[in-house]
């Protein structure tokens, strides 16, 4: 008997369909939580965040910024806004969006509610990156 659901991520620009995995941790707006085969049917909002993904007893990481849930009979839609897998984000490249995102911090004419937010994705990015 299989202990696996059925799991794809959409984006507005791609699709991955991760096939059976065991286990999901997601970023709920409300802290994280899991998900495994028989879950009951949810539709959860998510946040910025890193989602694991248990696949063949092996892990993966992915940063997102956030998107929703939909999880209905062992079937499980990530529709998120952006998602990346921690082997695919350029390292340095996520540091350079950390120090600008700290730099804007200091200038009191942006809009500090979204350049918090660029700084909380930035940040998530290079944790998730540094997984690999």
């Amino acid at each position: 008997m299989s202990s696996t659901l059925n799991a794809e991520i959409i984006t507005p620009t791609s699709h991955f369909d991760l096939g059976e995995v065991e286990y999901l941790r997601l970023p709920g707006d409300e802290g994280l939580f899991g998900i495994k085969k028989n879950h009951a049917a949810s539709l959860i909002s998510l946040d910025v965040g890193e989602v694991k993904i248990i696949k063949n007893g092996q892990t993966e990481y992915w940063s997102t910024s956030g998107g929703i849930l939909d999880l209905r009979n062992n079937n499980v839609q990530l529709l998120l806004e952006t998602v990346e897998k921690s082997s695919e984000i350029d390292l340095d490249r996520a540091t350079a969006s950390v120090e600008r995102a700290q730099k804007r911090l200091k200038d009191k004419t942006l809009n500090q509610a979204r350049v918090q937010i660029s700084l909380t994705k930035a940040l998530n990015r290079l944790k998730v990156a540094k997984r690999s």
